[in-house]
């Protein structure tokens, strides 16, 4: 059974690419998602490579979590990269557990899907689109 939570969980988790150094979220973004009104958990670690400590994020009101678990189990995941397989040959997509919102039951049963979206994309579509606007402004204006 889930339980009950009146604030949607973001999980933040340590990125495993080679070579990746950079964290979904920053301590700054962390409050904006607060202030939000989400709770939000950051994997240990996870702004190391960063340059950012788990106390900077504890600082900006996250919970740290000791388990990539606990971070899957959030009702959003933000991730750098899509979800990737670990060198003991798991995978983060397996990592979503049978009792998280993301896997809830269907009338029929059926599971939901798990939506992906590369915020790396909806960034560039936001951006072409106040350039856009911009555009359209300075045209008006003369």
């Amino acid at each position: 059974m889930i339980p009950t939570r009146s604030r949607m969980r973001v999980g933040i988790p340590r990125e495993i690419g080679l070579g990746e150094r950079r964290v979904a979220a920053t301590p700054e973004t962390t409050k904006r998602l607060l202030k939000l009104g989400f709770d939000v958990v950051v994997e240990r670690g996870a702004g190391e490579l960063a340059s950012f400590q788990d106390s900077d994020f504890e600082a900006a009101g996250a919970s740290i979590a000791e388990d990539a678990k606990e971070i899957w189990s959030s009702d959003v995941v933000l991730k750098v990269r899509p979800p990737e397989a670990h060198a003991d040959g798991t995978h983060e997509a397996d990592l979503i557990r049978e009792d998280s919102p993301s896997r809830e039951r269907g009338a029929e049963g059926e599971e939901s899907r798990v939506e992906l979206v590369r915020v790396e994309v909806y960034l560039r579509v936001e951006q072409r689109r106040a350039e856009l606007g911009n555009t359209v402004r300075r045209a008006t204006l003369g």
